[in-house]
């Protein structure tokens, strides 16, 4: 992308703005650069890359517009709005469109998956959904169920919750007494 950018400015395609207004664009980044990032001798230029390669894109008019890209092709929309920022996506409009950039984008998944595949393994039936599908359903009326039955006939401990707390108590009192350094 600085390449493209540079050339373009090495043509006379872009202009660069006055001289002032960069001093102040780099004492600005400077500054959220120090605030955001470690101060160290290694670690001197940093950036945010999604935002540094859309503003670059943004001066010579290669950045996709993603709302564009959702109305007019919402697959593509939703894998340059979801997927990982990839070069090709730059490459979908503007000076030096490429006419593969659709096709790399919509299937970079698979080019990253294919070195994963060093082996065949077979491809084993997917279970259906319906045993799911049944125990959840089971498991809800039999909640549904327990509700409606805790309701009729409330058990003792939502009856009267201080006695069925009183016995436990009694129990562990005799433990202490009983047990206890004398």
């Amino acid at each position: 992308m600085q390449a493209r950018w540079a050339t373009r400015v090495f043509q006379g395609l872009n202009k660069l703005p006055p001289q002032d207004a960069m001093l102040k664009d780099i004492e600005k980044k400077r500054e959220n650069m120090a605030k955001r990032y470690v101060s160290s001798q290694r670690h001197t230029i940093q950036v945010d890359y999604m935002p540094y390669m859309d503003e670059l894109a943004e001066q010579f008019g290669v950045r996709p517009s993603v709302l564009a890209l959702l109305l007019r092709d919402p697959r593509l929309g939703l894998r340059v709005l979801l997927d990982p920022c990839t070069p090709y996506q730059y490459r979908l409009c503007g000076p030096g469109k490429w006419a593969g950039a659709r096709h790399a984008i919509l299937t970079q998944w698979e080019r990253v998956a294919q070195p994963m595949r060093t082996r065949p393994v077979p491809d084993l039936p997917r279970p259906s959904g319906l045993p799911l599908l049944l125990h959840v359903s089971v498991a809800g009326l039999l909640l549904c169920a327990a509700v409606l039955y805790t309701r009729q006939h409330p058990p003792a401990f939502l009856q009267d919750p201080p006695a069925c707390l009183q016995q436990p108590l009694t129990f562990l009192q005799s433990l202490w007494l009983r047990f206890a350094p004398q």
